[in-house]
């Protein structure tokens, strides 16, 4: 279970900050060596992120793996309008920043 513990280290930089939406990964060749792994177990754990929708992946000369812009989730359970709930969201991004801070 190598690959959950590269999971857990890119949802951790992710976390503190060190990596921020659209911030490109190292490529998996450079990942694989510096976790010790094959590129298979690197690849796993991408995937495993992606579904996660902690990163996107593209294809091609510009490709790689990126950090996804976080997904606004509404709750369809309310009759609130979305502007309440954006603001809701900004208050809750606030309040986390705020907290790390202090920590």
């Amino acid at each position: 279970m190598k690959y959950a513990q590269i999971v857990l280290h890119v949802e951790q930089a992710i976390r503190d900050g060190r990596l921020t939406p659209g911030d490109r990964l190292p490529p998996e060749r450079e990942l694989a060596a510096e976790h010790n792994v094959s590129r298979m177990t690197v690849r796993q754990a991408l995937q495993t992120l992606e579904s996660r929708g902690l990163l996107r992946r593209a294809i091609g000369r510009n490709g790689g793996s990126f950090v996804a812009r976080p997904k606004l989730e509404r709750d369809l359970g309310t009759f609130s309008g979305l502007s309440e709930q954006l603001g809701r969201h900004i208050e809750d991004r606030l309040f986390k920043q705020h907290c790390a801070i202090r920590i």
